[in-house]
């Protein structure tokens, strides 16, 4: 343990890359000019508040006036944290990229993990010195009252969170991207999503983000700050996994992101099942079909970045690609499908109807893995012309809302002739909401059941074309 923290150590403090960024960057004009407005506008946050509050007549008052001026401070920090940091951030390796220097960097002794501290410990750097510095704006609600030490401490330990996300998702599209300004657009555009999506959910959130709130239930609840927590830092190791692998892409960067998301994918499945109980009694079956809908999307989803595994260019990477199961397009559907497995089984020991959980696990196994061979199989068909990852992204919302379009249809009843049964969704809110029957005309049939055929059905016809071109393009060959 301590060789580990003095090697981490040694990679910042000794760090020729963080080194170089720091003696030019904080050279520039810029930096100072950022500085400056920063404190101005807390600065003047702070006066116009003091000034506009007049004395209250009851001093008991004054608590809450503390507290308010903490919220001010601290979500004014955050939206200028948040946007200030990935403009440090963004053209940190395109930058590179375009002056022709990240080949020269990549051939250099340094090792990957070195390339990216040192690019993101500079601007963790130069914000640390913004955080550092409106410390004495802080300390300003401590002669109002109202506000402990420790929650000032946890506000900055927050501003610091957000700021090691916002620079590796500005240096992730700074990896991944060959142009600086190509890059900073897609962070920013990934920031404006994130915000107006909280602006659309505010009062959700504020339900959510109540104090005290836990998700679970019983002794196996757990504080939602710990939630909160273990995703950021989840989410923080997986961008830093990626940088690395976008700069020298290796087997063992995919195969630690793939042993994350395993261990996030199962530990948020478990809570489902725990919290579909916790939001009410089994007698309330509209929400448990709604997390089951949800969790059956976010598996689709995922699926689509395991189906399409490249090849590695170094010759040695990917005869150990060929040689681990971990990069098995089947062995992801297998963890996705353990995961909703595991949440069945939580609802099943919290006494849930056990003929209705094992049904919906059955029907999004099925939906799985047809999805897996329809999308691959129509990819191949096609010719590969266009990318998985288009082809798979385009089909996936079309399967799941354009036959719920049927729905709104107040004239008659959804009919199968409409397309309803493509969608798994209502198939799923068919099992829990004793709703199982079509009626297209003179006949009914359940529509999980018709889910299935579809699905199954789709998924021979596409397979047995692909194994007829390949067969063909064999006897060509």
């Amino acid at each position: 343990m301590r060789s580990g923290v003095l090697r981490i150590s040694d990679m910042l403090l000794d760090n020729p890359i963080l080194l170089k960024e720091l003696r030019i960057g904080l050279r520039e004009r810029k930096i100072f000019l950022i500085q400056s407005l920063y404190l101005v506008i807390l600065g003047a946050a702070t006066a116009l508040f003091l000034f506009s509050a007049s004395t209250p007549d009851d001093l008991l008052e004054l608590p809450d006036r503390g507290r308010l001026l903490h919220g001010i401070l601290f979500w004014s920090q955050l939206v200028m944290v948040v946007l200030i940091t990935p403009s440090l951030t963004c053209g940190q390796i395109s930058g590179e990229r375009e002056n022709d220097s990240l080949d020269l960097l990549r051939a250099s002794r340094l090792r990957t993990v070195e390339i990216v501290l040192g690019k993101l410990g500079y601007a963790l750097a130069y914000i640390g010195l913004l955080l550092v510095s409106s410390l004495p704006m802080a300390a300003v609600v401590f002669l109002l009252g109202g506000v402990a030490p420790g929650e000032v401490a946890t506000s900055y330990g927050i501003l610091a969170l957000a700021t090691i996300l916002a620079g590796l998702l500005g240096l992730f599209f700074s990896a991944r991207e060959q142009k600086t300004g190509h890059a900073t657009n897609q962070t920013y555009g990934s920031l404006i999503l994130v915000f107006i999506l909280s602006l659309a959910l505010l009062p959700a959130l504020l339900e959510f983000l109540s104090p005290n709130q836990t998700l679970g239930v019983g002794r196996f609840a757990i504080p939602l700050w710990l939630y909160l927590l273990v995703h950021a830092g989840g989410l923080i190791t997986f961008l830093f996994l990626k940088v690395q692998n976008h700069l020298r892409r290796r087997v063992v960067y995919e195969r630690w992101m793939g042993r994350l998301f395993m261990v996030i994918w199962l530990f948020n499945c478990g809570l489902l099942g725990l919290v579909s109980f916790s939001g009410g009694s089994w007698q309330d079956p509209e929400s448990v079909a709604a997390i089951w809908c949800a969790a059956l999307t976010l598996a689709l989803a995922c699926l689509g970045c395991f189906l399409d595994s490249q090849p590695f260019a170094a010759p040695r990477e990917e005869a150990r690609r060929q040689a681990e199961l971990a990069f098995r397009p089947w062995f992801w559907c297998g963890v996705l499908l353990a995961g909703l497995a595991l949440m069945a089984g939580v609802q099943v020991a919290l006494d849930a109807p056990l003929e209705r959980v094992l049904n919906t696990l059955g029907l999004c196994a099925g939906v799985l893995f047809s999805f897996a061979v329809v999308t691959r199989s129509l990819h191949s068909l096609l010719g590969g012309r266009p990318r998985f990852a288009t082809l798979y992204y385009t089909l996936l919302p079309a399967v799941l809302v354009l036959p719920l379009l049927s729905l709104a249809s107040e004239d008659s009843a959804p009919t199968l002739w409409m397309g309803i049964q493509v969608s798994p969704l209502p198939a799923i809110w068919a099992l829990w909401d004793d709703t199982p029957e079509v009626l297209p005309d003179s006949w009914s049939v359940s529509l999980p059941a018709a889910c299935l055929f579809s699905w199954f059905g789709l998924a021979a016809l596409l397979g047995a074309l692909r194994a007829l071109r390949r067969n063909r393009l064999a006897g060509k060959a």
